[in-house]
């Protein structure tokens, strides 16, 4: 028997029955760090690699640097069609500024649509 749980990136983890029971299991979730996580979707046209794409997403937070956890930035494709890819962007944020938060999201979307018009 185990324990059958989803996380907030829909990925299904299962843990063993014996593991709930004999070890201490800690949800990561409930700690004072926040997830931001932005989806989105953008022409092929628009980029050449996913890599540049998370390069100039990065690029676009350099003002908050201190106001994200190190090394959390991760660019996320979701999907890939004909003529479209879904990506969804996640950071950590070390403590809750709701203003922060949304002068980070604008600087993100800002950025998203500046690299839609520049080609």
């Amino acid at each position: 028997m185990n324990v059958v749980l989803q996380n907030d990136d829909d990925d299904i983890v299962i843990v063993p029955n014996t593991m709930i029971f004999n070890t201490l299991i800690v949800n990561q979730s409930k700690q004072n760090i926040k997830k931001m996580t932005i989806e989105f979707e953008m022409d092929l046209k628009f980029f050449a690699t996913p890599s540049e794409l998370e390069s100039q997403l990065k690029d676009a937070l350099q003002p908050f640097t201190s106001n994200i956890t190190a090394n959390s930035f991760s660019l996320k494709t979701l999907e890939i069609k004909k003529d479209l890819c879904r990506f969804k962007v996640q950071f950590l944020i070390p403590r809750h500024d709701k203003e922060m938060e949304r002068r980070m999201k604008r600087a993100i979307t800002t950025e998203i649509l500046s690299i839609t018009k520049r080609k």
